[in-house]
């Protein structure tokens, strides 16, 4: 978890608005598409669900809202985990707005889901709104990211959030991560349940929550197209994060070495230029893993022997046999 102060963008004039949670209390949308593959505690989710209580749920099994915030409860046939809670408390839209854009290119996509001019605990139909809020998913690093703006409406009433998200499955301690109450000098907690936030994050906060670097598994490698001079590494699949590269013809990279190339998350294919013809080479990989240190894996390949070009053509029709 990082925090940082940003800038709050709303929503472009292209986003889709989600009207059926924007004028009531307590309701959850239908299933709507993130537009890639966001994987999130190791599963892939392509869909998600809104709320008008401050959350989007990634399980579309669920089908009704839950003001009941608390990230740290267990499944149940009203509470279907994973619940990113960028604001989770009793609130309605008003005259606010609820939408959701993808915007950039794959493989850098983003999913902005938004809260505009929310309606907090307390706020009644006569009041300005106290609140804009958004999620924002990142494709390739499946990273999280919430963003708050404040509103001219003031705070009324009785208000008691949660800021956080939590796994598919368990309950307590380690199963969640949400903000403590003291929202403007952020810190989180996966050992207590806070469900009594009752001030706004600061204008323009921006809470990122990043996923653990997980140990990739060695996925089938090939080469293809190889030349004198160039060939393609190619992978069975794409990974979820970047892999460096160290070709070699010679000695064995040290733990520190520079790599020579990086595949890239989601990339499939490499591209080796450059070689010598004839030449045997050993490519070495290295992962962002903690228990992988240093480079693993091999595979070897031999670059293709020069053309032999020239004139063939030596014109020994007309001699004589016997004749030099």
């Amino acid at each position: 978890f990082t925090q940082n102060i940003g800038t709050f963008t709303p929503n472009s004039s292209k986003a889709k608005y989600v009207s059926a949670i924007q004028s009531n209390s307590n309701v959850l949308s239908k299933a709507l598409p993130i537009g890639f593959n966001f994987i999130y505690a190791g599963k892939t989710c392509t869909e998600f669900k809104m709320s008008s209580e401050g959350y989007i749920t990634l399980n579309v099994q669920q089908n009704s809202a839950n003001s009941s915030n608390n990230l740290s409860s267990a499944n149940t046939t009203t509470f279907y985990r994973p619940f990113i809670a960028p604001l989770w408390d009793d609130m309605n839209g008003g005259v606010g707005l609820a939408s959701y854009e993808l915007t950039g290119i794959a493989p850098n996509r983003v999913l902005t889901v938004e809260w505009l001019e929310w309606r907090w605990t307390g706020t009644n139909a006569a009041d300005k709104a106290p609140i804009s809020f958004q999620v924002k998913l990142f494709e390739t690093t499946n990273v999280i990211q919430f963003v708050y703006r404040h509103e001219p409406g003031s705070l009324i009433g009785t208000r008691s959030a949660s800021i956080g998200i939590n796994d598919f499955n368990g309950s307590g301690t380690g199963t969640y991560l949400n903000l403590n109450s003291a929202v403007t000098t952020p810190t989180v907690t996966s050992t207590s349940s806070i469900t009594n936030i009752n001030t706004r994050p600061l204008n323009n906060q921006v809470f990122i929550f990043t996923p653990p670097a997980t140990c990739l598994p060695m996925i089938a490698t090939t080469l293809s197209n190889i030349t004198g001079t160039t060939a393609t590494l190619n992978l069975a699949r794409a990974h979820t994060a970047a892999i460096d590269v160290f070709i070699t013809n010679g000695s064995v990279p040290t733990a520190t070495a520079t790599p020579t190339h990086t595949i890239n998350a989601g990339q499939t294919t490499l591209q080796f230029t450059g070689l010598v013809t004839s030449t045997k080479y050993r490519v070495y990989f290295k992962y962002n893993c903690p228990s992988k240190n240093g480079w693993t894996e091999v595979i070897d390949f031999g670059t293709a022997c020069d053309a032999i070009t020239g004139n063939f053509f030596e014109n020994f029709e007309n001699l004589l046999q016997g004749t030099t």
